[in-house]
């Protein structure tokens, strides 16, 4: 109830807020090798608004709690109880994973190696009511509400939410501002840099060196992409450059339209089954989450040509436990945690 208090201090009277500890219990997943447990702090408005932070972060210790700042997409919400909490948390623990695979192979820049010791895994997500979401009238608001909810977390804690993009971002409703410009005007914290450049880039040079080791050039390899958003297109971008072979699955139709424009094929995700039996030996996945089932993963364990599955896609694994199957095939999974490593620390930067 103190903690509570002291966070409330900064907030005004129509915003709730909840507080659970130990959240990892709740989604059976236990942070990576950092011997924390996940907090998440649960604001909730009239208007219907809903915005959870989930952190490894300890209060007023000072420490930085890194995750993007996630718009909740409509397929992803569920009716489950504590959907929101359930979102941010396991998002959290695979924020927690690519810090700590960063300190495994001691990559950072200046500033994340110098304070590599206070990073500690976290993300926002935002539950927007109809009328709300980014380029809809109260975009303005609801975001509004977010800031308040990070400032006064920040300034109740001691904890610092570093955020940024994720799934739900652009051009407001003014047809003008963006919605990380207006993120970071109201709450320090929030980072405006486009970090699915250098994400992808690092996904890029993993599966670059991956294929090396199985004496694999990039330039003759066929590899499939799942998902041609921000990361997805930047990554295509960066295989153009390469010339190396690629084709791509995508959900969205404009996205499709898009990529057949510039030449390359795509399959829509109706087509997954054609998709992952394609004589490819990479499968790169940048999607929204879960797009690794049980069906998919023992598809690919069945594709003789497949030798390695990678991207840089949260939650990517409907369940931890699929990627057993890929060791037992002797496919090469590298966890999109390691590959997506890099979006975190340019941030961080």
């Amino acid at each position: 109830m103190e903690l509570e208090g002291k966070i409330k201090e900064f907030l005004p009277e129509e915003i709730s807020l909840t507080i659970i500890k130990n959240f990892e219990e709740k989604i059976k997943k236990k942070p990576f090798q950092s011997g924390r447990g996940i907090t998440v702090y649960t604001f909730s408005h009239p208007r219907g608004w809903g915005f959870a932070v989930a952190t490894l972060a300890l209060p007023f210790s000072e420490e930085l709690s890194l995750g993007g700042f996630r718009i909740l997409p409509k397929e992803r919400i569920k009716s489950e109880e504590l959907f929101l909490e359930k979102e941010a948390a396991l998002l959290a623990v695979g924020m927690q994973e690519k810090i700590e695979w960063s300190k495994k192979a001691n990559i950072a820049g200046p500033l994340g190696q110098s304070v590599l010791s206070k990073l500690y895994g976290g993300k926002c997500v935002l539950y927007p009511f109809a009328g709300s979401r980014v380029g809809e009238p109260l975009d303005f608001d609801m975001l509004k509400f977010a800031c308040t909810c990070l400032n006064a977390l920040s300034k109740g804690t001691g904890i610092f939410p570093v955020t940024g993009q994720d799934l739900g971002h652009g051009t407001m409703s003014d047809g003008k501002t963006s919605s990380l410009n207006f993120l970071h005007r109201n709450y320090s914290g929030a980072v405006t840099a486009d970090t699915s450049v250098p994400t992808a880039a690092g996904n890029f040079y993993v599966v670059k060196g991956a294929l090396k080791a199985f004496q694999i050039e990039l330039y003759d390899a066929a590899v499939g992409l799942i998902g041609w958003g921000n990361i997805g297109s930047n990554l295509g971008n960066f295989l153009l450059k390469e010339k190396a072979s690629f084709v791509v699955m995508e959900a969205r139709e404009e996205k499709r339209k898009r990529v057949k424009e510039r030449g390359i094929k795509v399959f829509s995700t109706e087509e997954w089954e054609k998709f992952f039996t394609l004589p490819l030996v990479a499968f790169i996945f940048n999607a929204q989450g879960n797009s690794i089932t049980k069906d998919v993963a023992e598809l690919l364990c069945q594709n003789a040509k497949v030798k390695l599955v990678t991207g840089c896609e949260n939650l990517l694994l409907g369940d931890p436990s699929f990627s057993a199957y890929f060791t037992k095939a002797k496919k090469l999974f590298i966890p999109t945690e390691y590959t997506g490593m890099m979006g975190y620390l340019t941030a961080v930067e």
